[in-house]
């Protein structure tokens, strides 16, 4: 009797022992579960909010209009500044040269400055040691003191300029224009030599323009 109790208990126990594995196992299976649930669930919210996306545009145009940047040059002919036959004269004898004359146009509704150059030919072979100017009512001066400037690149022909001098600048308005003068002269204190004797010398006028800040 005493045995059949205690065989009653063990398989009781036994069956008690594989229901709490069942359970464990059931736990462990539902847990695993709900954090994969977790996982796609956190992955699928991830890919849905990638999906949307908002753009707002301007509501203005942002615009720019370029400028204009062009200046017109006039003389009395289109050829270069050209000495030939001319003797060593004073500053009074050269106020009563006649002065080439030029006129500058801004075709444009802004205001320009202005540089004006003396570019000198590489057909010239008299000196600027021995050449004088007068640029409107400035004073007699020797052309090689003048400010050094780089000379155009562009002459038609085949004409080059080798050097250049800075005789002005200026600003002008748009659609106005300016008017200048220039006088050259073989300057009295030249000396009589071969290198001065026979020799020409050409020289054209450059305008180069910039827009005003």
């Amino acid at each position: 009797m005493e045995n059949s109790k205690l065989r009653l208990i063990y398989y009781k126990r036994k069956e008690d022992l594989k229901m709490e594995a069942k359970k464990n196992n059931l736990y462990k299976y539902l847990g695993g579960g709900a954090v994969i649930l977790f996982v796609i669930a956190i992955g699928m919210f991830g890919v849905s909010f990638a999906l949307w996306s908002l753009s707002v545009p301007q509501t203005t145009t942002n615009t720019f209009t370029s400028g204009c940047l062009k200046l017109t040059l006039t003389d009395t002919s289109n050829s270069a500044i050209s000495l030939g036959t001319q003797y060593p004269i004073s500053d009074s004898a050269a106020d009563s040269l006649t002065p080439y004359t030029f006129s500058i146009q801004n075709t444009c509704s802004t205001t320009e400055n202005y540089q004006v150059d003396l570019d000198i030919m590489s057909t010239s072979a008299l000196a600027a040691d021995y050449v004088k100017y007068k640029y409107d009512s400035g004073a007699a001066t020797i052309l090689k003191t003048a400010t050094d400037s780089t000379p155009y690149k562009n002459f038609s022909g085949s004409l080059t300029a080798t050097s250049a001098k800075r005789l002005g600048t200026g600003t002008i308005d748009g659609g106005k224009s300016v008017s200048h003068t220039l006088k050259l002269w073989m300057a009295d204190s030249t000396p009589l030599t071969e290198s001065t004797q026979n020799k020409k010398f050409e020289a054209k006028i450059v305008v180069t323009a910039t827009p005003k800040a």
